[in-house]
């Protein structure tokens, strides 16, 4: 579940847009995963982050 979110938050700006606005349904993700989330794509770090390199694909 995780993998799969933040997957498809690498591809499209408008879905951590949604997080970051309270608005994306994150059911089936722990508070723990949901703060990480937050965190992460709040800081501007991800958006440097090549999807395509990471180690599940």
């Amino acid at each position: 579940m995780l993998k799969r979110i933040i997957a498809q938050l690498m591809e499209s700006p408008e879905l951590v847009q949604k997080l970051e606005n309270g608005k994306l349904n994150l059911d089936g993700l722990n508070e723990t995963e949901k703060e990480a989330l937050l965190d992460v794509f709040g800081s501007g770090e991800a958006q440097t982050v090549d999807v395509q390199m990471c180690y599940w694909k």
